[in-house]
């Protein structure tokens, strides 16, 4: 979580921070699509004491840098709560000089509202597609069991092998599940490109461009 001086704004700002993002992953590969950060600014912080409302700017693995709307969601209280209780500070002062507590209760109403959220965003249908998405939806459910639990956090793994050892009936879905959400996505997308472009240009004769393709489509092609 980054705290900035003011809101970030569509444009110039966000302009800015997803080119800082682009420079660091194509300077460090190994890094690509392994960053996760939250950019918020001291006043929308502040409505962290309560319901968090404003603007944010986000990015996150297989999620390009975008804004989001808090909406009042008291879920994103629990990045915060993550970064108060246990975070380590890179730069700047503590985390309690630049943004509010969160009481014990608020933190479990947080995870409360998430795994509520969590029920509606697992019948989506197009949750069935995606495994990857389905093993953050399991690992998460486990955190937050874990946390009404023990009014703590812990990682999406120890969450995984805590709930594990306490139904060894669901051990198996739960592992399998984490596994498929940390599967290698880079080598299958290559994999993917590589076969599409050699397949396309054997077909066609030569590599497409965007602009061949539609001026093969015609006057009116999508």
């Amino acid at each position: 979580m980054a705290v900035v001086d003011r809101d970030i704004s569509d444009g110039g700002d966000l302009d800015e921070l997803r080119s800082l993002h682009e420079r660091f992953e194509n300077e460090h590969q190994e890094w690509r699509d392994r960053i996760e950060v939250l950019y918020v600014s001291r006043d929308v912080l502040g409505t962290f004491a309560g319901a968090p409302t404003g603007t944010v700017a986000r990015i996150s693995p297989g999620e390009l840098m975008h804004l989001r709307e808090l909406e009042g969601n008291i879920g994103w209280l629990l990045d915060w709560y993550g970064v108060v209780s246990a975070g380590e500070m890179l730069f700047g002062p503590p985390p309690r000089e630049l943004g509010p507590e969160v009481s014990a209760d608020m933190f479990r109403a947080a995870v409360v509202r998430q795994l509520r959220d969590l029920r509606d965003d697992v019948r989506d249908r197009t949750v069935a597609y995606v495994p990857a998405y389905q093993g953050y939806i399991v690992a998460t459910v486990c955190r937050g069991f874990y946390s009404l639990a023990t009014g703590e956090q812990i990682s999406k793994e120890g969450a995984i092998a805590w709930y594990a050892e306490r139904h060894p009936d669901e051990a198996d879905f739960v592992w399998s599940a984490y596994e498929a959400y940390r599967a290698d996505v880079h080598g299958p997308r290559q994999r993917l490109i590589g076969f599409v472009d050699a397949a396309v240009g054997a077909a066609v004769g030569s590599p497409l461009d965007r602009s061949d393709s539609v001026r093969s489509g015609g006057e009116g092609s999508p």
